[in-house]
């Protein structure tokens, strides 16, 4: 309207008005419009701007993260150490098997192998060491045509310490023998060795037997070991001889040990076991409980059924594994 008025009037003061009326309200249309479109224009720049961000946080998330990366990369890298840490050890443990199994058939054909027979006398020997290897040991020394010693001993602790002095003690029981000396002598001559030595905290039960084929007699002499066992095959009757005569070897350096004399006829049998089987199957240890004695008692008169019957009730004891090693000889005299 104030265009047309203008027109109408261009030369008057009202005309004049009018167009500035109008030119006034074409200004203000003007910065209405702009302002209109900046506004347009600073939402589509804002969109855009969203838009931007939105795909570069998802390109952000589409590409793996450095830490992500050096991550994975040190967990592989931690993997593989434990790999290799876990085959390390497996070898270690083979090569370690392997070793105590090398030193099971060393210690093994460090014992005798003890024939079923031996001029006329029958004989039957076991050994069952706690661990792998142990400290328990036996012995038959020939030393002429009617004369021979069995030795049967423990050496204090277990494992590969009592297995590596337990093979120098059959060596210098086997030297004392064969220099002749009654059993007593091979005693008190091992002792002396030990003390010699000087080994660490270590000490000897042992009980050293001399068989005398021509004479039927059996000489005894025990250092701080469990009594022998002897059954008569006429009568049945079962009992303990040859008790300790001294402390076991490698504690006292002047202790002297005496002999038993015991007189068999043929078919009598005698058993000699370590305390590894006085500990599974006697009250308190002790072998005057007469557990074992009973054992052998109630036996066939066959070694072969008596050795099977004590190692069975070693076997069936309440304990829950052996805790100690467990040796045996028995022999049935002619």
């Amino acid at each position: 309207m104030a265009h047309r008025l203008g027109k109408l009037f261009p030369n008057t003061r009202a005309g004049a008005l009018l167009t500035r009326t109008e030119e006034r309200m074409r200004e203000a249309l003007r910065a209405v419009s702009g302002n209109s479109h900046a506004k347009n224009d600073q939402a589509a720049e804002a969109d855009d701007a969203t838009k931007a961000s939105a795909e570069q946080d998802q390109a952000k998330t589409d590409e793996p993260k450095h830490g992500d990366v050096y991550g994975r990369r040190r967990l592989a890298r931690g993997t593989q150490s434990q790999d290799s840490h876990e085959v390390h050890r497996r070898r270690l443990e083979a090569r370690m098997q392997h070793d105590m199994e090398m030193a099971r058939t060393i210690q093994q054909r460090f014992l005798p192998s003890v024939p079923e027979m031996h001029n006329g006398v029958r004989m039957h020997a076991s050994y069952c060491p706690a661990y792998d290897i142990g400290g328990d040991f036996y012995d038959l020394i020939e030393i002429d045509r009617y004369r021979f010693q069995v030795i049967i001993g423990d050496v204090s602790g277990k494992g590969v310490a009592a297995a590596l002095i337990m093979s120098r003690i059959i060596a210098e029981f086997r030297r004392a023998a064969h220099c002749g000396l009654e059993p007593d002598q091979v005693l008190d001559d091992v002792n002396r060795f030990l003390f010699d030595h000087d080994l660490p905290d270590g000490f000897v039960t042992a009980s050293c037997v001399e068989v005398d084929l021509k004479n039927r007699s059996l000489k005894v002499a025990n250092a701080g070991h469990v009594p022998t066992v002897a059954r008569r095959k006429l009568t049945g009757a079962t009992w303990m001889f040859g008790e300790p005569s001294g402390a076991p070897l490698g504690l006292l350096e002047t202790e002297q040990y005496t002999c038993e004399t015991f007189y068999f006829e043929p078919g009598d049998i005698i058993v000699l076991v370590t305390d590894g089987v006085t500990e599974a199957i006697e009250p308190n240890a002790d072998p005057s409980a007469g557990v074992l004695t009973g054992i052998i008692a109630d036996s066939d008169h066959n070694i072969t059924d008596m050795s099977t019957q004590i190692l069975g009730a070693v076997k069936a004891s309440e304990q829950p594994r052996a805790t100690d090693d467990v040796a045996m000889f028995a022999m049935q005299l002619a």
